[in-house]
């Protein structure tokens, strides 16, 4: 499928994730956080952007001055370590979990939510929703076991 790279083989592409050109993925990974958010309210500010991968809010937040930490080094983030374990050396402006939390059991997210608010007062979580029935799919998924390509059509 020229159109929708990504589907049928491994999604996690390093730093290549989430850049993919089809218009759903486009859609996905940029134009939905331009509608959603106003990005010249980040301009200056400090962004800790826990999870996520290989940076590509700075490409969303220009005029931001973000910082990336995620545990998977392949996609060469600023800092290489469990965001739930993470201290930043500075007190961040905002803390964005973007597209995060379906990788995580509920009792894992609820840490990881407690840990960021010792540390900041601004959060911004942008999580997308899965239907109950496509649940399955994505814990699998989730868990390294599932059909990627299948998770990408349910929602």
């Amino acid at each position: 499928m020229d159109g929708a790279k990504g589907v049928g083989m491994d999604v996690d592409q390093g730093t290549a994730f989430g850049t993919w050109t089809d218009p759903c993925s486009e859609y996905f990974y940029g134009q939905s956080f331009r509608d959603l958010v106003d990005v010249e309210r980040f301009a200056g500010l400090d962004v800790l952007d826990v999870g996520g991968g290989n940076g590509l809010l700075k490409t969303l937040l220009p005029t931001a001055n973000v910082t990336t930490v995620d545990t998977d080094a392949s996609k060469c983030p600023d800092i290489v370590t469990d965001g739930g374990e993470h201290l930043p050396s500075a007190t961040p402006d905002v803390v964005v979990l973007r597209y995060v939390l379906h990788y995580l059991d509920l009792p894992t997210a609820g840490r990881l939510l407690d840990h960021v608010a010792t540390y900041s007062q601004r959060l911004l979580v942008i999580q997308f929703v899965s239907d109950w029935e496509s649940m399955p799919t994505k814990r699998a998924v989730s868990a390294g076991t599932g059909d990627r390509a299948q998770h990408l059509f349910d929602w």
